[in-house]
Parts: structure tokens; C-alpha cells; sequence
């Protein structure tokens, strides 16, 4: 009987383990190096430019999304925490995360 107890623990072991290493799907497809003061904070992609925006602390920059060349850069945005595109209007913005601290209203 404790044989047979221990057979079914150490199979439901196995299974768990089994299940705990199923791959996700996700998976890194580029890396791509940015020369810039501190870590990123989020990334937004412009599908219709081919564009991926980063914000750095205190700016934003942009990458062709494919090669991972810059693009450009969005200089004086202190704080930028979120960028959105709204390509229909050929507009980005920007949500700085100190805003409640820098312009409280």
C-alpha cells in the first residue's frame, strides 16, 4: 500500500514538473542595443511606420523595428513614462510619470 502511495505522489510529481516547463510561445526575436543614460520603461510600435518607440527617462527614442537602427530621437520629455500613436492623425504622445509632482492640478 505505501509502495503503491508512493508510485502515485512521485507520478503527480513528474506531471506537475512536466507541465511547469511547457514552453509559452513568447520568445525574444532581436535585441537591439540603444546608446542612453538609465533603462527603458515601455516600448510602443507604429506598425504603419515600421517604427518602435522607447522611453528613457528623460527622452524617447525610435528604432526601425526591423534592423534596429535609430530613427530618431524625442529629446526634453522628462519623466516619459507611456507612448501612444494615433497614426490616423499623424500624431504621438507621451505620458510622463512625474506629472503629479512637476504640475500638480
Amino acid at each position: 500500500m505505501k509502495r503503491k502511495l508512493l508510485s502515485m505522489v512521485v507520478l503527480f510529481a513528474m506531471s506537475i514538473a512536466a507541465n511547469a516547463q511547457q514552453k509559452s510561445g513568447l520568445h525574444v526575436l532581436a535585441v537591439h542595443k540603444i546608446q542612453s543614460d538609465g533603462g527603458w520603461d515601455y516600448i510602443s510600435i507604429d506598425q504603419q511606420h515600421n517604427n518602435l518607440f522607447v522611453s528613457h527617462g528623460n527622452q524617447v527614442n525610435i528604432l526601425n523595428k526591423n534592423s534596429g537602427d535609430s530613427v530618431g530621437v524625442i529629446h526634453n520629455t522628462l519623466g516619459v513614462h507611456g507612448i501612444a500613436i494615433a497614426g490616423p492623425f499623424g500624431k504621438g504622445y507621451t505620458t510622463p510619470v512625474f506629472r503629479c509632482f512637476l504640475n500638480p492640478e
